[in-house]
């Protein structure tokens, strides 16, 4: 059995506290500082998980500027048999010093924001972040390292520079481990789905492992203006702590400076060289539907993507897209060269969707880098649900019927040309004086082009509740209904409404379109002429405009065509057949009956 030697006795040994002489990389100039977020957790803690989510909305929000450090401490991180162990041994007295009163609980900086106590629930985190992103730091913190695969050892050299005089004599220099994508058990796992896997399993991250410096640093005694400090610790990594293996690819080093055991004056990620390492190796996260302000088939993903080894400057990735209508690939060539210890937020390409209006599990992973087939699983894959709400309206006048629940009061909603004015509104509503429903209609004229519509509920529960089944449609001129829902959301729902100004009618008649019979039972005929040839793709459309029978593009020359429409594939109900290309925007309705 390997002999597990702790970071602290590590350093001392291999040369604790030793300076070195590189060339100076901290700046001099006055900063601002970056906040470190320590937050007490536990894996039987049953609402860690939704403290956990804060802390990664904050990770996103300020990417470059915050810091976390998940520190498991306390009964609720005693491990059960067989259950992963993420305590450490300097976790008690952390917990002990922010003065913790319940899990979850985090230090912002070991800021004392109010009272005697530096630990904050977990509702005054955004508040707290950007008050310490705002505050002047004294000094400044820049920190490299290097890590050897080969034999695991690690460096690191810490750079302090002082803007200013410090309030204390003496600071403290602290390097953190920290450790994504342990997979274990977690209480409460619901509270944050981004990291269960089926199965029930939850993924930690920045799970804190141990520090290169001791429990409280390693003291500086000039922290006056204009004093330079550099120091340098190294160690053998061991390949476990406690029951956990300390994955190289998954560790991440913070270095912060304190002015006594709390007020972190600055912190900073140590930038990392990998040596005898794979000459790539890159991690894929926070994958997200980004806002689709188009009206077409595609959806969107914003995903964040961080260069953890980049042995060459990336120019060309290569992506997989796993999705319901099967595998889609894109490369992605950035304007400027990806390179090493750098996060980047980026968005995919347009990925079709088969269905508007159900949601479908997209998922995203890398083939190959710079040409090169790239074979990593872990941290290669994200997923996403997507989802695209559009409807089609064949008359340019439609009617916004919403049937509020009680509190009408907490509904609102816009009619909004993409990139452009508000086109009709509605909303707050009179509250009902019982737990029932009433219909408000709202008139609307849309022009050629791109319209969203979105409804919010003040009180972040829809308008189909206990206090009345309220639900939504929209209606074209001739009252029939383009698009319905049942009402169940929550904060708010967004649809995207298409209309061509081209008259129906008249489109019909110039392409000399006929549909029969019409009502259809078992099949129906669309007949239609063309004037030149064009790529033309056929759907048929639910009320609600999703799309439930898609019969791809087809290459059809000039002339005459007749497309059979299997209709015996659906239900009893009115229908849209829809034509569509580069010169063409038909619809047709289409009555099935039984």
């Amino acid at each position: 059995m390997k002999k597990i030697v702790s970071f602290l006795a590590a350093a001392a040994m291999m040369g604790f506290g030793i300076a070195s002489a590189q060339t100076r990389f901290v700046s001099e100039e006055p900063q601002s500082r970056k906040a470190l977020l320590e937050e007490y957790t536990g894996i039987h803690c049953g609402f860690c998980p939704d403290g956990h989510a804060r802390a990664n909305a904050l990770l996103e929000q300020y990417p470059d500027d915050l810091f976390i450090m998940n520190i498991h401490a306390g009964s609720y991180a005693d491990p059960n048999p067989g259950e992963v162990d993420l305590r450490t041994e300097y976790g008690e007295a952390l917990v002990s010093n922010a003065g913790v009163g319940g899990f979850p609980a985090g230090s912002v900086s070991r800021h004392i924001f109010s009272g005697k106590n530096t630990a904050t629930d977990r509702g005054s985190w955004a508040t707290n972040v950007p008050k310490i992103l705002a505050m002047a730091s004294p000094v400044n913190i820049a920190a490299k390292g290097t890590l050897d695969w080969e034999n695991r050892t690690l460096s690191v050299t810490v750079q302090v520079y002082y803007t200013a005089n410090s309030a204390a004599a003496t600071n403290y220099i602290h390097v953190a481990v920290t450790q994504d994508n342990i997979v274990g058990t977690q209480a409460g796992a619901s509270y944050n789905p981004a990291q269960v896997l089926p199965g029930g399993k939850y993924i930690h991250h920045h799970a804190f492992r141990d520090f290169l410096t001791g429990q409280w640093g390693d003291a500086v005694t000039t922290t006056t203006q204009g004093s330079f400090v550099e120091k340098t610790y190294t160690k053998t990594l061991p390949e476990t702590i406690k029951n956990v293996n300390l994955n190289l690819i998954d560790l991440h080093f913070i270095a912060f400076v304190t002015e006594s055991h709390n007020e972190v004056l600055n912190a900073c990620k140590v930038e990392m060289e990998h040596k005898n390492s794979p000459n790539h190796y890159i991690k894929l996260s926070n994958m997200k539907q980004a806002l689709d302000n188009t009206c077409d088939n595609n959806i969107r993903f914003s995903y964040r993507l961080e260069t953890a080894i980049a042995s060459e400057p990336i120019t060309s990735i290569v992506f997989n897209y796993e999705t319901p209508s099967g595998t889609q690939e894109f490369e992605y060539k950035p304007e400027e060269a990806l390179t090493a210890n750098k996060t980047y937020s980026l968005e995919t390409a347009p990925i079709a969707v088969t269905q508007r209006g159900v949601n479908q599990n997209v998922s995203m992973k890398i083939a190959k880098i710079n040409g090169k087939d790239y074979s990593f699983e872990t941290n290669n894959l994200v997923e996403a649900d997507g989802i695209k709400l559009l409807a089609l309206t064949p008359t340019h006048d439609i009617n916004v019927n919403i049937w509020q629940d009680k509190y009408g009061s907490d509904i609102t909603w816009q009619l909004q040309e993409i990139g452009g004015s508000v086109l009709a509104s509605g909303g707050p509503y009179p509250d009902l004086s019982g737990n029932t429903t009433v219909q408000r209609t709202s008139k609307a004229t849309l022009a050629d082009g791109c319209y969203s519509f979105t409804i919010y509920d003040k009180n972040k529960d829809g308008i189909n509740t206990t206090y009345g089944a309220g639900h939504l449609s929209m209606t074209d001129a001739n009252n029939q209904e383009f698009m319905t829902h049942d009402g169940k959301y929550k904060d708010s729902l967004r649809y995207l409404v298409r209309f061509s100004p081209v008259s129906n009618e008249k489109e019909q008649q110039a392409y000399h379109t006929v549909l029969a019979p019409n009502p259809a039972n078992e099949y129906s005929m669309l007949s239609f002429e063309l004037p030149a040839a064009q790529t033309v793709r056929v759907r048929v459309l639910a009320n609600n405009g999703a799309c439930v029978l898609d019969l791809g593009n087809k290459n059809l020359a000039a002339g005459k065509q007749n497309i059979l429409m299997p209709v015996n594939q659906l239900t009893e109900g009115l229908y849209v057949i829809q034509l569509s290309g580069e010169k063409l925007n038909l619809t047709q309705k289409l009555m099935i009956v039984r």
